[in-house]
């Protein structure tokens, strides 16, 4: 079981306190956790899923979108989710895949991204697959859009880069992406982080700290990480 470091987030959130342990990533959580039965640790090699992602110089352009996580105190909104996905399907033609788990059913259905996915015939609706399965679709992506969620490090480990919408939680939690490709986006305010895990409500009312974060901008950013990776092969 990874150590999440309870204490000096608590720390952290009530008195603005950090501790050397929140500098951790989740590679030396991991490699604190595996050290002990094994010679080497994960480190800074290769991500761990890489042998799945094809070779970028023969791969075709997918955009993957991952909009749940646990809480929704930590989804980017969905209608944002939709403009993002409209406005990238107005100038290209690569298909797109539009990531599910059992959480996201109960708000998807009648939602406005599915409304706008089902008038896009590039969009194709990943859900009820295995966590293996769904590592490989990830994999063969060229970038995830994504919340804090178990998709940003599934992807991460498969070797796709993410541009990723971080609300209530934060850097010093140690779990923002670590691919040099991979792009975060948040907004500074006093209350971030509000909560040890990002379960909370928002206390303002407004989740501002997500809903702050514009799809325009978004789209931008996804458009420089894109071309990024097109220079590189």
């Amino acid at each position: 079981r990874l150590q999440k470091d309870t204490a000096a987030r608590l720390a952290l959130l009530g008195f603005h306190k950090s501790h050397q342990s929140l500098n951790q990533t989740m590679n030396d959580r991991f490699d604190a956790l595996f050290t002990a039965q094994t010679a080497q640790g994960l480190g800074e090699g290769s991500p761990p899923l890489a042998h799945l992602r094809p070779n970028p110089s023969v791969g075709k352009t997918i955009l993957g979108l991952a909009p749940g996580a646990q809480w929704d105190s930590k989804r980017w909104p969905e209608e944002y989710y939709s403009e993002l996905m409209q406005n990238y399907c107005r100038n290209t033609q690569n298909p797109v895949r539009i990531f599910l788990g059992p959480r996201e059913e109960s708000w998807f259905a009648g939602s406005r991204l599915q409304q706008v996915a089902g008038e896009l015939s590039q969009v194709e609706i990943i859900r009820g697959k295995s966590l293996i399965q769904v590592a490989e679709l990830v994999a063969h992506c060229s970038v995830v859009v994504t919340n804090d969620s178990g998709l940003l490090h599934i992807s991460e480990a498969a070797g796709t880069p993410v541009l990723a919408f971080y609300g209530p939680t934060v850097r010093q939690f140690g779990y923002f992406p670590q691919l040099p490709e991979s792009r975060v986006m948040e907004v500074a305010m006093d209350c971030r982080p509000c909560s040890r895990n990002g379960k909370k409500a928002c206390h303002r009312g407004d989740l501002a700290c997500l809903r702050d974060i514009n799809p325009e901008q978004a789209l931008q950013t996804l458009a420089q990480i894109m071309k990024n990776l097109e220079s590189a092969t």
